[in-house]
C-alpha cells in the first residue's frame, strides 16, 4: 500500500532533494519507482544549488526550482516566500528526502498536504508520513526507495531500479567540440577528489602512478574535478603534463559529457563516481573512510577496491582521526592498474 494521498493519478509531486551530489544521483531511483507506479503524475523537484544542475539529466523532472539556500544559512524569510509561490502550484505530495528540520519546513508552510520523510530531527508536525529506524536498511538508496512505500513493503532485498540518467546528444557533441576530443584514442578519466574530505581521496602520488603508466601505454587520461581542487590535482598536472587537465574547466553537465564519453573511469567516492555508476560506465571505486555497503556505486559495471581488514574503518570521518590514512594508502597503484587494465568496456 502506497503512504500517499488516495490516487496520485494526474497529481503534482515534489521532491525535496538532498544537497550532496551523490545523493541526489541515488535520488533517482526513488524517483523511477513513483514514475512507475504513478506515470500520469508530475515531478517537479526543490534542490539547492549543489544539486539542482544535475536533475537536468532526469527527464522525469518538468520543473525544476532552487531552493534559496545561502552557504549554509536558515534563511526563513527567503523560505517564507518559496513556500507562498509553492502554494499555489497546489502540490498533492512532498518527498523530504534530507533529515534535517529546516528542509520539512518549506512544504510544510506551503501546506502540501501529504509530507513524507524519515523522522529525523523531531519532525513530528512537519511531516505528515514518516518513517523510523533507517538502520533496517543498509544502503542509502534504500532509505530513499523505502518512502515510496508503506513501513515494512520495501524489504533489505526488494528489487529497485539502479539510478539511470541521461546525456543529451547536444550535450556530449558540444562538449565533444569545445574541447577538441579524439575519441578515436583509447581512454581513462580519473577524479581524484572528494568534496567530503581528504579521508575519502587516494594519494596523489599514487594517482601519477596511474597516470603514467596509461600515458605511457599509448591511453589518453583524462582528469576531472570542480574548481574548487584545481590546488589538489595541480601535483598531477605538474608530474604528468601530458593528461587532458579538465579540472575547473567544465560545468557539471560538460563534466557528466566527459564522464559519458569516457571509456574508463577511476574515482574516489564521490559524485563523480555515482554519475559515472548512472551512466553505467566500466569503474574502478576506491572506498577509504566511508563503506561500499552504504553507498555503493550503484551499476553492473562497477567494481570496488577497499580494506576490509582494518578495524578502523569505516569511520566516516573527513580527516583520519588516527593520522596514518593506511585506510587509502595500502591500496596501492599496481592494484588499480590491474582493475584498470582487466575491467571490460
Amino acid at each position: 500500500m502506497f503512504i500517499g494521498v488516495g490516487s496520485l493519478m494526474s497529481r503534482k509531486i515534489l521532491i525535496i532533494a538532498p544537497a550532496w551530489l551523490g545523493d541526489m544521483i541515488m535520488t533517482h531511483s526513488l524517483v523511477q519507482v513513483l514514475k512507475e507506479r504513478f506515470a500520469d503524475a508530475r515531478f517537479d523537484v526543490l534542490a539547492p544549488e549543489s544539486t539542482l544542475t544535475i536533475t537536468e539529466l532526469m527527464p522525469e523532472f518538468t520543473r525544476r526550482i532552487l531552493m534559496p539556500d545561502v552557504h549554509g544559512q536558515f534563511s526563513l524569510r527567503k523560505r517564507w516566500q518559496l513556500a507562498r509561490n509553492l502554494k499555489k502550484e497546489n502540490y498533492d505530495l512532498a518527498y523530504v528526502l534530507p533529515n534535517t528540520w529546516k528542509s520539512a519546513l518549506v512544504p510544510f508552510m506551503a501546506r502540501i498536504p501529504c509530507r513524507i520523510g524519515w523522522f529525523g530531527e523531531s519532525r513530528y508536525g512537519l511531516l505528515t508520513r514518516y518513517l523510523k529506524g533507517p538502520e533496517r536498511y543498509p544502503q542509502m538508496v534504500q532509505r530513499y526507495v523505502a518512502l515510496g512505500f508503506l513501513e515494512g513493503d520495501f524489504k533489505t532485498d526488494s528489487h529497485f531500479p539502479f539510478p539511470k540518467i541521461e546525456i543529451p546528444l547536444d550535450l556530449r557533441d558540444q562538449t565533444v567540440q569545445k574541447f577538441s576530443l579524439n575519441l578515436e584514442r583509447p581512454n581513462v578519466l580519473l577524479s581524484p577528489g572528494a568534496a567530503f574530505g581528504p579521508a575519502k581521496r587516494w594519494p596523489m602520488e599514487y594517482f601519477i602512478d596511474v597516470a603514467r603508466y596509461f600515458i605511457n601505454q599509448g591511453v589518453d587520461v583524462w582528469v576531472i574535478g570542480g574548481p574548487q581542487e584545481v590546488d589538489l590535482i595541480s601535483p598531477l598536472a605538474g608530474a604528468v603534463p601530458e593528461i587532458k587537465n579538465f579540472v575547473g574547466k567544465t560545468t557539471l553537465l560538460e563534466m557528466g559529457a566527459l564522464i559519458d564519453l569516457s571509456h574508463k573511469v577511476l574515482s574516489n567516492d564521490s559524485g563523480p563516481m555515482h554519475i559515472a555508476a548512472a551512466l553505467n560506465k566500466p569503474m574502478i571505486a576506491i572506498f577509504g573512510s566511508s563503506s561500499s555497503q552504504f553507498t555503493p556505486p550503484l551499476s553492473v559495471n562497477a567494481r570496488v577496491l577497499e580494506r576490509l581488514d582494518l578495524d578502523c574503518r569505516p569511520c566516516f570521518q573527513r580527516e583520519c582521526p588516527l593520522i596514518h590514512f593506511h585506510c587509502l594508502k595500502w591500496i596501492k597503484p599496481a592494484q588499480v592498474i590491474e582493475a584498470l587494465e582487466n575491467i571490460r568496456r
